[in-house]
């Protein structure tokens, strides 16, 4: 149990406590006070000589730029006029080749001048050099950007000394030339590769030869034209072209079915541009095959053709027939081979026994020929074709004009007379013998 004096103790050493922290924070408190103020007081004058460092420095660059200014203006420039287009022959080349180089120092002129600017430009190349590509090549030798002045063009094109022939003008030379020759009667013609610009050094403008040369697949065209010096040629381009003609085309007007016959009712003949210059065949008088549509046009491998019937047969009995103004000539014959209307076979001549060449007619009967025969039946018949029914003494079977100097004779071997004539008579024979009242 605590007595009343150590109670005392107790509350006395707290109140001492207390005491000491009251005091501890006072002096804190006066402590912040004092550095603050302190801090205050320091602060400007720490901003003002910070200022017045940064403003020494200003002034300082200042002054440089000013001095390196009028250094720079003191030193001389280099003045580059850079042309448009130059030609000029060379493995390498330098500025004072390309441009005009001008400077108040001879020196550093020289020394622009001999500024490597790559290699020359091969033939039909064009080299493009720009300004900064200039001042790049001046930087790597020394001559700094501030020291150039450039007037004329931004960028320079260098060629060869050379003449460039467009590809325009080769194409225009070779046209012409197939406008004026048209090869094969082709009426359109393209190119099947355009050609590149031609090069070649003449002294003075050339001129431009054409001409077809051969080789060249079947629908193609090449043609070669020749830059000229006078007349050397200095260089050549080859073009090719590729054809088209105009041909006729069989083409079906409406659907034709198979075995239909081909006529101009289902079938007209138009005119188109093709590759190959080719006639279509008339397909009249043939036989679809398989169904043509309405539009298609109709070729050999649609149509088949149908054998003509035979008007004579062989070994068949044929009378040989010649017919004439107020006259016609027969004789028997036999067929030695088949024969539809209008087809020439061999026919024997059943007395004589002679075989000749003969024309099957509609009727049946057929015409013989003569050797050499140039009489159409406009023209009438003459003796010597009435003789196609007597024997032959040619070789090759057909009568020939000698066979009527013992007159024309009939099958029978009287002799053959005109329609309404009356006979002459034989030697020794009366017109009784021959059954003729007088």
């Amino acid at each position: 149990m605590v007595s009343d004096k150590q109670r005392v103790n107790i509350m006395s050493d707290k109140r001492q406590a207390t005491s000491d922290k009251r005091r501890n924070v006072l002096s804190f408190k006066t402590f912040a006070s004092r550095a603050s103020g302190g801090v205050r007081r320091f602060l400007p004058s720490l901003v003002t000589g910070r200022l017045s460092l940064v403003a020494a420095v200003l002034v300082a660059c200042h002054l440089s730029l000013v001095a390196l200014s009028a250094l720079a203006q003191s030193l001389p420039v280099v003045n580059i006029y850079v042309p448009r287009q130059v030609q000029i022959e060379g493995a390498s080349l330098t500025l004072g080749q390309l441009c005009v180089v001008h400077c108040e120092d001879s020196a550093l002129a020289e020394k622009a001048q001999a500024v490597a600017m790559g290699r020359g430009a091969l033939s039909r190349e064009a080299l493009v050099l720009d300004r900064a590509a200039i001042t790049a090549r001046l930087a790597a030798e020394g001559i700094p950007a501030s020291r150039v002045e450039f007037s004329g063009a931004d960028k320079l094109t260098v060629t060869r000394e050379e003449w460039l022939v467009s590809p325009a003008q080769l194409l225009a030379a070779a046209e012409a030339l197939l406008k004026k020759n048209p090869p094969g009667g082709a009426v359109t013609w393209s190119i099947v590769a355009p050609p590149s610009a031609l090069a070649g050094k003449c002294p003075e403008s050339p001129t431009l030869s054409a001409r077809l040369i051969g080789g060249a697949p079947a629908g193609q065209a090449r043609v070669e034209v020749a830059m000229m010096d006078g007349d050397k040629a200095v260089a050549r381009a080859e073009i090719t072209y590729r054809l088209q003609y105009n041909v006729r085309q069989a083409v079906a007007t409406r659907e034709i079915a198979a075995g239909d016959t081909i006529t101009p009712d289902n079938v007209e003949i138009r005119t188109v541009v093709a590759d190959r210059p080719a006639e279509a065949e008339l397909p009249f008088g043939r036989v679809a095959s398989s169904a043509i549509p309405a539009g298609a046009v109709v070729t050999a491998g649609r149509l088949k053709v149908v054998k003509p019937t035979a008007a004579v047969a062989r070994d068949q009995a044929v009378v040989m027939r010649i017919s004439g103004p107020a006259f016609t000539v027969t004789a028997m014959g036999q067929a030695l081979e088949d024969g539809a209307v209008g087809q020439c076979i061999k026919v024997r001549n059943v007395d004589s026994k002679r075989v000749v060449m003969a024309t099957v007619r509609a009727d049946g009967s057929v015409e013989p020929l003569m050797r050499g025969e140039g009489v159409s039946r406009g023209e009438g018949v003459s003796p010597s074709r009435v003789a196609g029914i007597l024997p032959a003494s040619g070789e090759d079977g057909l009568p020939s004009s000698s066979d009527l100097d013992n007159g024309m004779h009939n099958a029978g071997g009287t002799p053959a007379r005109h329609e309404g004539e009356t006979p002459s008579p034989r030697a020794g024979e009366t017109p009784a013998s021959r059954g003729v009242q007088p």
